[in-house]
């Protein structure tokens, strides 16, 4: 995105505030005041002097892209507040994937310094300009937290708490909680990672990267640095952009009044927690919006209540409530614009509603809530949620899916919508064989094997499963995620 089109952004931004609180006196003085602070923070940030020079950050990118293997997601960046001063942090985040987690630079004494990689999927949360990191790991339903201090270069953690399942040979599994290294009860645990998991937590996502790539690398670094230092000179502020606006604090509650939706719904007479998302999308005379709350259920089990608010543009009087109820533990969000898709899913050639649960589980498997458009209004379909990593085959009237079940096993499989369900047609698996001299796979469908590497050229693997010509077809863009 270009310097121009973030000024757009941060205008639009105010605008909307403008709008929805009734009148922009002070919106004008707003604006002015954060481009003159701007000017005078840049004197001593973009244009090098011995405050905080950009070459070192520079320097750390362009070594990046000579490293990166071609055959990767190509990695991102972005420029966050950590520790308490004006000079932001880089953070480099490779991708999505489980062990992708964010590389942090600080700056000190003229020279970028690597501080650690935290967090997992590519996201880590933080507390701005507090110092404050958090590292979560899961891995088999065993969840593991440690909070860090960063203060330049110096790394201290403050507490580590886990949660995980020791399992016995003729019993069900024992669960152990610890908080620094020693166990703990159930609820000695819970008011720990209470303290720590949410209150003022923003986070950085693979989705908030600008791509590194050889071009523009100082004009990217610069635009970064710009859109942040005017983000933080504005007050915050819901920001509308693509017809999306989102009220988020990083899982802190929010304040959602009936003065906030469109629709004429209260909150709180739908939520059965409290707010910490909001949500609105606007698209084909549609109103969605969409409001998120967290609380724990009697089994103190956390649990994500969702509630998607249906209104016409023209009637908002009437509107439809529909309740989401999942697991929301320990997962990665996705952005606000990367959240809604308005597309047909079950091919009756009418749109149907899709928002992003984010990435969960071992795997960090993508998956959508989805929601059909009848001629009654909207019908969630949980049996796409189901779906993880989808993809639309539309000529073929398909949901491909594909997934990593384990380092040594992929699966990639073919759904097809049948009487109000999607339903599983074909499993194609990969897996290799254990304690193999040799690097054996062997290729299944639906639980028959179809071929075995050991006995097929790469030629042949290659006419059976990946070209054009295959029946599978995985080299193609058609097993792309949504």
């Amino acid at each position: 995105m270009g310097k121009t089109m973030r000024k757009i952004w941060i205008l639009g931004s105010v605008l909307c505030v403008c709008l929805m609180f009734g009148g922009c006196s002070g919106g004008k003085e707003i604006f002015q005041t954060a481009q003159s602070e701007l000017e005078a923070v840049k004197d001593t940030t973009v244009n090098g002097s011995d405050f905080f020079d950009l070459d070192a950050y520079e320097t750390v990118l362009a070594d990046w892209v000579a490293k990166q293997p071609q055959e990767k997601e190509v990695a991102g960046f972005a420029l966050i507040y950590l520790d308490n001063d004006e000079i932001p942090e880089l953070a480099i985040i490779e991708g999505w994937a489980h062990a992708s987690g964010v590389s942090i630079y600080t700056y000190e004494k003229g020279e970028a310094v690597f501080v650690g990689k935290y967090g997992q999927y590519g996201a880590m949360g933080y507390r701005q300009k507090e110092g404050i990191v958090f590292d979560d790991y899961d891995q088999g339903g065993n969840v593991f937290s440690q909070v860090y201090q960063i203060d330049k270069s110096n790394v201290t953690l403050l507490t580590s708490y886990s949660v995980y399942y020791q399992f016995m040979e003729t019993e069900e599994p024992e669960i152990i909680y610890t908080v620094d290294g020693q166990e703990v009860s159930q609820k000695q645990y819970q008011e720990v990672s209470e303290r720590w998991g949410t209150a003022g937590m923003k986070v950085i996502d693979y989705g908030m990267c600008i791509p590194i790539t050889e071009m523009n690398i100082r004009q990217s670094l610069e635009d970064q640095l710009e859109a942040l230092i005017l983000t933080e000179t504005l007050p915050e502020i819901p920001t509308v952009e693509h017809g999306i606006l989102e009220i988020y604090a990083g899982r802190d509650v929010i304040s959602v009044s009936g003065d906030t939706m469109i629709a004429q719904v209260s909150p709180q007479e739908i939520l059965m927690g409290n707010p910490i998302l909001y949500d609105r999308f606007r698209t084909d005379g549609w109103i969605f919006e969409w409001l998120v709350s967290d609380y724990f259920d009697d089994n103190n089990w956390f649990f994500e209540d969702g509630v998607l608010v249906v209104s016409r543009e023209n009637d908002t009087e009437n509107a439809q409530i529909i309740h989401v109820t999942a697991e929301g533990g320990y997962a990665t969000w996705v952005s606000a614009e990367n959240r809604f898709e308005y597309m047909d899913v079950n091919f009756d050639d009418i749109p149907d509603l899709l928002i992003c649960t984010g990435h969960r589980g071992n795997q960090g498997a993508l998956t959508y809530y989805c929601f059909l458009q009848t001629e009654n209004g909207f019908v969630e379909s949980p049996t796409f949620t189901d779906i993880p990593n989808p993809s639309i085959d539309a000529d073929n009237k398909l949901i491909l899916s594909q997934w990593r079940n384990s380092a040594l096993s992929h699966s990639w499989a073919e759904f097809k919508y049948q009487d109000n369900v999607y339903v599983m047609y074909r499993e194609l698996c990969e897996e290799a064989v254990p304690d193999s001299a040799k690097d054996i796979w062997v290729w299944t469908v639906n639980n028959e094997e179809i071929g075995r590497s050991d006995e097929l050229t790469m030629e042949e693997i290659e006419d059976l499963l990946y070209n054009e010509n295959s029946e599978w077809r995985i080299s193609e863009d058609r097993w792309r995620t949504i």
